[in-house]
Formats: structure tokens, sequence, C-alpha cells
């Protein structure tokens, strides 16, 4: 069957997982769609805005029905910065999606087919820091883009400094 994806699709999907950057990952007909500003659990109708040979990459246009790991964000701005994309998730689903990335990697691209991740230490942090660490990297995502500064501040990055340094 030929797949029948292409750009301006407009497609409902299961949010399955995020992958490395915090976009959903949902799979229509066994083909990748990651689509931006989802979490895993929701389902949503979204619009492809580009599509690969291998995957597509789309955009929500409504949430059909809300993740059960769902929590408020912290931050007024999350919604318009960009900086921190999975502010609205359980912190325990955060860790979960990215011990799920961390098996993914080793199985997917170094072919350790039986890996996976006997045990998480997770940071033992107090709500003010764990959301003052949010703060800077918005902050640095925002003086990135602005071009006045050349430092860039990555989630990613950072939560794992967290998770390191406690």
């Amino acid at each position: 069957m030929i797949n029948a994806i292409v750009k301006g699709s407009e497609l409902t999907l299961e949010i399955e997982s995020l992958a490395f950057g915090g976009k959903g990952v949902a799979r229509k007909n066994n083909f990748v769609v990651f689509v931006n500003n989802t979490l895993p659990g929701q389902k949503v109708r979204v619009m492809v805005y580009k599509k690969h040979r291998g995957y597509a990459e789309a955009r929500p246009l409504e949430i059909l029905r809300d993740s059960p790991h769902v929590v408020d964000s912290l931050c007024g701005h999350f919604p318009i910065c960009g900086g921190c994309s999975t502010q609205n998730l359980d912190y325990k689903e955060q860790v979960n999606q990215k011990k799920k990335q961390v098996e993914d990697l080793y199985i997917r691209q170094a072919g350790i087919d039986d890996f996976s991740v006997n045990k998480v230490i997770v940071a033992n942090i107090i709500t003010v820091i764990k959301w003052s660490f949010h703060l800077v990297i918005a902050v640095g995502y925002l003086m990135e883009k602005k071009k006045s500064q050349n430092l860039i501040l990555h989630s990613d990055y950072i939560f794992l400094a967290v998770m390191i340094k406690f």
C-alpha cells in the first residue's frame, strides 16, 4: 500500500512517546509522524507541514483527548517561549520518556537488541530550584534567538546537568 500522507494532510493520531528534543511520536499505518507541542497519551488532530522519505512532521490543530500525565506549567511564558518543551508533562513521566529515549538509542543506533536501563537515579529537586533551571533555559533560548549572545542553552543538557549535580 502506498503511503497517502502528504504535505497538508490532516490526520488524527495517538501520541505514543517523545522523541529526543521533545516532539511527540505517532504512527499512521506504521509511518512515523513527529508532532510539535504534544505529550504521550494525547489524541490529536494534526496537519502535516513537512513530508520526508521515512517520516513526516506535523503541528497540532486540536487536542481531542488530553494526556493523563499533563500538569499545569508554572511559567506564564511556557506556551509561547519554546524554551521548555515538556514543562506541562508530569516529572515522573519526563524521566520515563528520557529512559525510553536512551533505550531506543542503544537498540536502534548501536544495535544492542537486549539493552535496557535497569535503574534511573531521579533528581531530588525542590520545586523552586527545578523551575529556576527552566527559567534559565528560557532566558538562554530567547537570548540566542535575538543573537545577543552566542551561548545556546538546551533543556536536555540542563536537565542532565541537574541530574548529575544532585
